[in-house]
């Protein structure tokens, strides 16, 4: 039989390891930015204030300053392939490209509204929206736009389409004193839209689907919506924090991430049912997150910060059954000295194997290939111990004690 070891250096040198879970890229500017979005693993394309458009092509490691031609805020970008993109923001500005960022045209036709955020279902059908009502449609790579007032005297931060015609956007009834959180939709194409909440006060901030059913938008005060019947219902998930939250983003139909004030990131394995907190090192307000896949994603915010994720954001702190052990993960001999094994019952492989000690601090982490292993815990002190498998399918937990 093949066996895995992993030995437990340690433990100082192992939380050191697990505060890298995030790092911290070289922007190049001290600009707040607003939004970030990658065509394919290598490039990707930030955008901000004053009118920062960023680009890299080594996915992170380098970024250039691109030349937008104005100096309004760009508050969200958007690419339909390598090459064709857009970016809106203030003053009803809207950019595009067809070369990659070289150069970028102005096609903005609303100089009275703040544009928010910009959403593309094909080459050449696109929705903008934004304050006063806005809600513009191309359905010719923006040549020319239609704009929808809704009458609702409502301020849209987010757009999102799960289908070509169905989509939803997100904002607040505009009330200085109060304002009220509100969904839209429409399943024509933009034609028409629909309310579908209006309730509790806030702004929402953005919006997500992962299927024509099932979306989640977050908002203030660590507010987390989920629907799974198509905006139908709305139901308030736990989130454990009161930050701000900014940017949701799914990188699998279980697995999302949330960005937010002073630093704050969340994540979830299983659709929002438990969130916990990330480390992510910074108190700056992280604006927009985006995943190439569930294990490298990206999220920028204040101060020109750009954190980048090669494993997932690390494991969350905070999920509520963390450390409530199953019986599909087997730990023997239990007590033990220096060598425990380990069988799990999931043939879902590889997975993500972490040690905690009874305080929830993550001591270890490895990539596990194979449902037999054995772990050398010799370097550990005496004490209670949890040892947690998870993938995106299946979460195990086991308990040992070291003797």
């Amino acid at each position: 039989m093949r066996r895995i070891y992993i030995f437990l250096i340690s433990i100082i040198a192992v939380n050191a390891a697990s505060s890298q879970d995030w790092t911290v890229l070289n922007s190049g500017t001290t600009k707040a930015l607003s939004s970030v979005y990658f065509v394919n693993v290598n490039t990707g394309f930030v955008s901000g204030s004053n009118g920062t458009i960023l680009k890299t092509i080594n996915a992170g490691a380098t970024w250039e300053s691109l030349s937008s031609g104005t100096t309004k805020n760009l508050n969200s970008i958007y690419f339909i392939d390598s090459v064709t993109g857009y970016t809106v923001g203030s003053n009803g500005t809207i950019l595009k490209t067809v070369n990659g960022g070289t150069t970028w045209s102005n096609i903005s036709v609303t100089p009275y509204s703040n544009l928010s955020s910009v959403y593309f279902t094909d080459l050449n059908k696109g929705y903008t929206v934004g304050s006063n009502d806005t809600i513009q449609k191309t359905v010719n790579g923006g040549m020319t736009w239609t704009y929808y007032d809704l009458l609702y005297n409502i301020v849209l931060g987010s757009v999102f389409f799960p289908t070509a015609d169905t989509g939803y956007a997100a904002g607040y009834y505009w009330d200085i004193n109060m304002p009220e959180l509100v969904i839209i939709r429409t399943v024509n194409g933009g034609i028409s839209w629909e309310m579908l909440y209006e309730a509790g006060l806030g702004e929402f901030h953005s919006i997500y689907f992962t299927s024509s059913n099932t979306g989640y938008a977050v908002s203030d005060d660590g507010i987390i919506f989920k629907t799974t019947d198509s905006g139908v219902t709305w139901v308030n998930q736990t989130s454990g924090t009161t930050n701000v939250l900014f940017s949701i983003f799914f990188a699998t139909e279980n697995t999302g991430y949330v960005a937010g004030m002073q630093g704050k990131i969340l994540k979830t394995n299983n659709g929002g049912t438990n969130w916990g907190s990330l480390s992510s090192n910074t108190t700056n307000s992280l604006f927009s997150i985006f995943f190439n896949n569930v294990d490298t994603g990206y999220v920028v915010g204040n101060s020109g910060i750009i954190l980048k994720t090669i494993n997932g954001g690390g494991y969350p702190v905070g999920i509520v059954d963390h450390f409530m052990p199953s019986d599909k993960l087997k730990t023997y001999p239990n007590p033990a000295k220096d060598i425990i094994k380990i069988e799990i019952s999931s043939s879902k492989l590889p997975s993500q194997l972490f040690i905690f000690n009874v305080d929830g601090l993550k001591l270890s982490e490895q990539v596990i290939t194979n449902r037999n292993l054995q772990l050398d815990v010799s370097g550990l002190q005496k004490g209670v111990y949890f040892v947690k498998v998870y993938n995106e399918n299946m979460i195990e937990v086991g308990k040992f004690i070291k003797e």
